[in-house]
């Protein structure tokens, strides 16, 4: 059997190596290009790039504006000393292709500290925005990952879109932290939908999130604490808001002309007013599931059926939450709900790698033992 199998193998680099020579095709091997070693400024590392290359750039503050026109990888050698500040000029990184990943940085002092024009499919992680207009954001870009940044002291943190302009949609902010952004920490508007939130702490802002004219959206699993509104939502529809911390907020969420959302599993815990304005939303998930964890509810659980006729606890309010005329709980629960820890990806290749290697060798175990 291994030596069928070592012979496929040799018969398959043979045929390669054929191709090869008959179409004199050389094979691409990816580079990495190291700056100031190689080349004096980032962007002079950039123009000699590569698809798949990997520009590297050592600590220092580099005063350049740099534009991303090539499908590479962008690395810093660390966040807080790889620093590309701008002075006030323009933006410190403009991403105008796909499938980038840029890691390792301080963007600091510009328009936008990150700003993708027609970009899609990047990575964008394990980096600190700070003191731009706008920390992360651009008129249009899809299905890109921003994961483990610190987006603080900018006017708007994270941009997904703009009113004006064509809809920022598939992305995903994921375990970021967010803070002392003067306007909002997260913004998404004019959004065709499926953006998801997630994990993030988002804190000390005048508008934790901000949900505006967009539709179809996730907001779950984030700690939304001591911000002006935690979430402030504008006509709004079909968003989900779930698992969410909302705590010591001014407002926790308000709602404006924004209808149609499942509002459910949260913890409003401590805001100044846990909800304001009118609209009309779904505030809980059918009984058993529950509603959300209220902590200014003062009723009681001594029933452990909706129908309030069965003796014993089950850990829902015997009697409705309500918000306003028109929106009520009506399954409020009587303990904060689990806030869920996303893993980051790359604590997720791992446990992959982890489980797929104990899969390889347990196969090969149970192969010896039934040839023993």
């Amino acid at each position: 059997m291994l030596k069928r199998i070592v012979s496929g193998i040799m018969l398959i680099l043979l045929f390669v190596s054929m191709l090869t020579l008959a179409f004199n095709i050389k094979p691409v091997k990816a580079t990495t290009i190291t700056v100031p070693d190689n080349y004096p400024t980032i962007q002079e590392a950039i123009n000699h790039a590569d698809d798949r290359d990997t520009v590297f750039v050592k600590a220092a503050t580099y005063n350049e504006n740099v534009i991303l026109n090539v499908s590479i990888s962008l690395i810093g050698e660390a966040r807080e000393t790889t620093i590309i500040d701008v002075r006030g000029i323009g933006n410190p990184l403009e991403i105008t292709a796909n499938k980038t990943i840029v890691s390792g940085f301080t963007f600091s002092y510009g328009g936008t500290g990150i700003a993708m024009t027609n970009s899609h499919n990047n990575i964008i992680k394990n980096n600190i925005l700070r003191k731009n207009s706008r920390g992360i954001g651009g008129p249009f870009y899809t299905n890109t990952i921003l994961e483990n940044n610190t987006v603080m002291e900018n006017d708007y943190g994270i941009d997904f879109g703009h009113l004006s302009g064509p809809s920022s949609k598939n992305n995903t902010a994921k375990n970021n932290e967010i803070y002392s952004n003067t306007n909002a920490g997260i913004y998404v508007s004019a959004s065709e939908g499926n953006n998801s939130i997630v994990g993030n702490r988002i804190h000390d802002n005048a508008f934790g999130i901000v949900l505006d004219h967009t539709q179809q959206n996730g907001v779950s699993g984030n700690l939304i604490t001591d911000n002006t509104y935690g979430i402030y939502m504008r006509n709004a529809i079909q968003d989900t808001i779930e698992q969410n911390l909302l705590q010591n907020n001014v407002v926790g969420i308000h709602l404006e002309g924004s209808n149609g959302n499942n509002i459910f599993h949260n913890n409003f815990a401590g805001n100044t007013v846990q909800v304001e304005g009118a609209s009309y939303n779904t505030w809980d998930d059918d009984y058993p599931s529950g509603g959300n964890y209220w902590s200014d509810y003062s009723g009681q659980d001594l029933c452990n059926s909706p129908d309030q006729n069965i003796t014993g606890s089950d850990g829902i309010g015997d009697s409705i939450y309500r918000i306003d005329a028109d929106n009520i709980d009506r399954y409020p629960l009587m303990h904060e709900y689990p806030i869920p820890e996303f893993p980051s990806i790359t604590t997720l290749v791992i446990a992959m790698t982890i489980t797929a290697t104990a899969v390889i060798i347990g196969k090969r175990k149970f192969r010896l033992r039934q040839k023993t």
